[in-house]
């Protein structure tokens, strides 16, 4: 990865990429912390999707039981 280390760390914070750097085995390298940041990066991406479709089952699931519970109308009576 070529790239200013010191402008990088500055954009991202120094306590956001120490928490990549410090969880790297020794000798830990920039490079290497910010590959990690990627990586992580493209992990959470990955799971935005299923995450976003689980919220949907969990809310749509809470207004169905809300509904036999209170009637179709919960929301406004």
């Amino acid at each position: 990865m070529v790239a200013n280390h010191a402008a990088i760390e500055a954009a991202l914070s120094r306590a956001r990429v120490s928490t990549y750097f410090n969880a790297l085995k020794p000798p830990p390298a920039m490079d290497r912390a910010l590959a990690l940041y990627v990586w992580n990066a493209h992990l959470a991406a990955a799971l935005m999707m299923p995450l976003s479709i689980c919220e949907v089952v969990i809310r749509n699931a809470a207004a169905d039981a809300l509904a036999l519970r209170y009637g179709v109308n919960w929301p406004s009576s």
